[in-house]
């Protein structure tokens, strides 16, 4: 006869004799005993003990003088931590649609002012100036700009760029609206910084200018961008809210810096004209219908791709006097290092 094959125990049993086993066999200490167990949590204890902790988390280092002076640490902080102070402002202050368009584009006209102000690198009172020539062009520029479209000359310049064919257009581009917007844009240069000699460098002329081309493109993109969201709300379809969005992209961050960049020409120019020739006004006439025409070519061709080709020359130019400009300065240095 076959033998009977071993009992083996129920499934219930099996699980119970499981529960009764030593935890040291569960976790692969068959052979330890209660002293070793301790003994080996004492050694993680130490190995934690002896971490460099100042090291590891440099609370201390952080919050130190020389490490919040260093300009990339504060440049982060300006711009991730202005977003945040932003939202609360408007939560705060229950701000409208244009009063939260003009925190936003105040932000990237400051990102643009800053970067470039370390890349040109002017005299330390230009800074001050700067400021005072951004104001002087968005609050007294832009409405004489404005009250001179009334003139009857000047109106008819305007009406073309709508009406006219081609030649016209350009015509009415360039000697309309590029002319008229440069000027407005040069008006704090030739008044302060000629009049009470506040040019007496390129760097000066150039980052002055700049300054003062964002001035005029802040009220511009205001404007544009407040006039788009009203469309969009008001027809409420997904075109025009894709418009408003693209509208808002260009107007807060390349908006600045292609006005900047015409007004920063015109700087350079003004900047020379001080440094080479003594102020001649026909250098600095050259300079502004230099400008003129970057911008109303690219008006022209605008919303096309042309229009992008033309405001990447813009852009070159910019970098081009920005950098290799002018060599020969009265130092013998140059303006940026070419990097």
């Amino acid at each position: 006869m076959r033998k009977p094959p071993p009992a083996t125990p129920p499934p219930d049993s099996q699980s119970e004799d499981r529960l009764d086993q030593d935890p040291a066999t569960a976790f692969g200490w068959e052979d330890a005993d209660d002293s070793e167990v301790k003994s080996s949590i004492k050694e993680t204890i130490n190995e934690f003990k002896t971490l460099d902790y100042k090291f590891l988390m440099p609370v201390s280092q952080v919050f130190s003088k020389a490490f919040l002076k260093k300009k990339a640490v504060r440049w982060v902080l300006l711009f991730a931590l202005l977003p945040l102070i932003f939202h609360r402002l408007y939560q705060w202050l229950n701000l409208d649609i244009k009063q939260s368009i003009w925190l936003i584009e105040g932000y990237f006209c400051l990102f643009w002012a800053l970067y470039f102000y370390q890349l040109i690198k002017p005299s330390r009172s230009s800074w001050h100036r700067a400021i005072t020539y951004s104001a002087f062009t968005a609050i007294i520029g832009i409405p004489i700009l404005l009250a001179s479209h009334e003139l009857p000359v000047i109106r008819q310049a305007y009406s073309i760029t709508d009406s006219g064919g081609f030649v016209a257009r350009l015509f009415g581009y360039i000697f309309g609206v590029g002319l008229l917007e440069e000027l407005c844009k040069a008006l704090p240069l030739l008044i302060f910084g000629l009049g009470r000699k506040h040019i007496i460098h390129v760097r000066d002329g150039v980052f002055l200018g700049l300054m003062s081309g964002f001035g005029f493109a802040a009220v511009e993109g205001v404007q544009y961008t407040f006039e788009a969201t009203l469309r969009a709300h008001d027809y409420q379809t997904v075109s025009m809210v894709s418009g408003q969005f693209m509208q808002f992209i260009f107007r807060m961050m390349t908006g600045p810096l292609l006005h900047g960049a015409w007004a920063a020409i015109v700087g350079w120019f003004i900047g020379i004209s001080v440094m080479k020739y003594n102020k001649s006004w026909p250098v600095i006439v050259v300079g502004i219908l230099y400008a003129a025409a970057l911008h109303g070519i690219y008006d022209v061709f605008s919303g096309q791709l042309l229009g992008i080709i033309v405001a990447g020359i813009t852009l070159l130019l910019f970098m081009y006097y920005l950098i290799h400009g002018y060599e020969a300065t009265r130092d013998g240095s140059g303006i940026g290092n070419g990097e």
